[in-house]
């Protein structure tokens, strides 16, 4: 029973010693922390010989250890005997590259408030964002466009079989564009349903291309016209996000343009 219990006990010392070096304690430091815990006060010979490691490598170990204020010690004598500290100075022990990262996140912290103020000044005098939500902010989009002075929207799109909402507007809507002269160039992924769009191409003033749908799938769509971007989640929510900014405008029509070069006629 005696045996079984000490057998016990070391398999509970091996587990803390792992759990100390996966926090960042060499293999040395955990030995040396746990002989003082377990042992009180000791000097460096005690300590070296309970551990059975090498003088130089304890001496190395209890100094990062007094400088991780885990342990602190005393004197006695001519001799320094090292003892335990507080063992919630446990949560403050971090390995270097979390240190690292910790002053980092605080850094990041900090410049958060300052880095929003310059973000908004700055999209304020360059950008207006607005927010619209439902069948009745897409409908204000699809209204927007029809005000296009380049006589050309940009539209990437879903899968036309996604394409559910407000349809009966839809077809009011194109007639007017195609009224007003003003054309449309739409990538879409391609499904065989969306191939189907491009027999209306011509009747539509518009110009399909299509992507792989294994690799282009959205459920967002987009809209470019003018010094405009309109991006959609299409979802019940249908919550759309349009920017107004000639520099962020021009952006994704040169984004647009370059997918538009890769894609199937």
């Amino acid at each position: 029973m005696c045996m079984e219990k000490n057998n016990q006990s070391l398999e509970k010392i091996q587990i803390i010693k792992d759990k100390l070096i996966s926090l960042g304690f060499s293999e040395t430091e955990a030995s040396v922390y746990i002989y003082l815990l377990r042992n009180g006060a000791s000097s460096i010979q005690a300590i070296t010989s309970g551990v059975t490691l090498p003088r130089s490598s304890v001496n190395l170990s209890v100094e990062n250890l007094l400088k991780n204020d885990l342990i602190s010690f005393f004197e006695r004598g001519k001799r320094k005997n090292y003892v335990p500290k507080d063992l919630n100075n446990l949560t403050n022990f971090l390995i270097p590259e979390e240190q690292i990262i910790q002053n980092k996140k605080k850094t990041v912290t900090s410049l958060i408030p300052d880095l929003e103020s310059i973000f908004y000044l700055q999209s304020q005098k360059e950008s207006n964002i607005e927010f619209l939500e439902g069948e009745e902010g897409l409908k204000k989009v699809y209204e927007m466009t029809l005000d296009c002075k380049d006589k050309e929207i940009l539209r990437i799109s879903i899968a036309s079989e996604k394409f559910n909402f407000i349809p009966e507007f839809l077809k009011d809507y194109v007639e007017r564009k195609n009224e007003r002269g003003i054309k449309t160039r739409m990538i879409i992924p391609n499904t065989e349903f969306s191939v189907t769009l491009k027999d209306g191409d011509k009747k539509d003033n518009r110009e399909s291309r299509f992507l792989d749908k294994n690799i282009f799938n959205p459920d967002v769509t987009m809209a470019i016209w003018d010094n405009n971007v309109a991006l959609t989640t299409w979802d019940r929510s249908l919550k759309t996000i349009v920017i107004k900014s000639e520099n962020q405008a021009n952006l994704f029509k040169s984004i647009f343009n370059i997918i538009w070069e890769v894609s199937n006629k």
